[in-house]
């Protein structure tokens, strides 16, 4: 018997023009973008160390071996981004049409097909960390550290979270889902530290979607509908989930030490996981998948000296023990 039956199982943009130079990456043809075939695939990562715009680059991705071909920047800057039906969904602290001009973090919907910027979707207050869009465009979300964004103090988090669900017919009646029904064993949960945060919805339904409930000091995997307005925690060690392609698993961070995560992908119809603890490196962020045997996500070193450093890393599921491998330097939320 399932874990998780089948009745329950089923964000930063703005429209500017480059206004800084354009800076070649690791592993990708920088000259003339290569036109997309049916041998490869456009991507969508956000450029880590441009502070000021982050701007959004289009990749084009080959789909034998998933490499880089081309890397070029876009009209688009944002803090964080997810694409699906041709749409961009982003989160940006500059108003469209005035690059700067900055505000609170706005959710936007971009058309990549067109060149009108669209109205503001929903405003968030901090530092936002999390963006998802639905896979049939229908819903998107996004998260907030609204008071820091430090993980210290397990037994008693140190900061707070927003995490917003729109309708994208309607993106204005964005509502914040922590107050929404929540509960655990039948109970509603009411605690002074619940917060819930990486939203990732159902390839198969997207009303339904899995989500991070954290109380009482330890994170849980949640799940919650949207026509509803409720949601239910299944099992405690799961945070910032994320819907294999196929919708048959899930990729998250399991935390392996104070302040280190390490990625971990569940078998959602055994309730089975597999930690990679072997991975040396802290792995803080929304995992993504580049296919239904690879993960990609970003792991961020500080050295001595120097700004910090973030990359993509891809891991191959297919091998034991496999190590991550650089995909992409100066980048990080990724979208395929």
């Amino acid at each position: 018997m399932s874990i998780y039956s089948n009745s329950y199982l089923r964000v930063c943009c703005a429209a500017l023009l480059a206004a800084t130079a354009y800076i070649p990456a690791h592993g990708a043809n920088n000259g003339t973008t290569k036109p997309v075939t049916d041998e490869t695939y456009t991507a969508y990562v956000v450029r880590a160390s441009d502070r000021e715009y982050q701007r959004v680059d289009q990749l084009v991705v080959s789909k034998r071996d998933h490499k880089v071909l081309s890397r070029t920047p876009t009209r688009f800057g944002c803090d964080r981004v997810y694409e699906s039906q041709e749409k961009l969904w982003c989160f940006t602290r500059i108003t469209p049409g005035k690059p700067r001009y900055y505000t609170d973090p706005t959710g936007y919907l971009f058309d990549l097909k067109s060149e009108a910027t669209p109205k503001a979707s929903f405003k968030v207050k901090g530092i936002v960390s999390r963006a998802r869009i639905a896979g049939d465009g229908r819903f998107a979300a996004g998260t907030a550290f609204t008071t820091g964004h430090s993980y210290m103090g397990v037994g008693g988090t140190h900061f707070s979270t927003a995490t917003f669900i729109a309708t994208l017919n309607d993106p204005t009646d964005a509502q914040n889902i922590q107050t929404w029904a929540v509960s655990h064993q039948g109970k509603p949960v009411i605690s002074a530290d619940l917060n819930l945060w990486g939203v990732t919805f159902d390839p198969a339904n997207s009303d339904h979607f899995l989500v991070t409930v954290y109380f009482d000091g330890q994170p849980y995997l949640g799940e919650g509908n949207v026509s509803t307005k409720s949601i239910r925690v299944l099992k405690q060690g799961v945070e910032c989930p994320s819907y294999s392609p196929d919708g048959k698993r899930i990729a998250y961070k399991s935390r392996t030490g104070p302040t280190r995560w390490s990625p971990a992908v569940m078998d959602l119809e055994s309730g089975k996981s597999t930690v990679h603890e072997h991975i040396s490196e802290s792995v803080d962020d929304q995992i993504e998948w580049l296919d239904d045997k690879t993960l990609v996500f970003q792991i961020t070193k500080t050295p001595l000296v120097g700004s910090a450093q973030i990359n993509l890393y891809t891991l191959n599921l297919s091998k034991s023990q496999s190590t991550p491998e650089l995909w992409l330097e100066d980048a990080k939320s990724p979208t395929f």
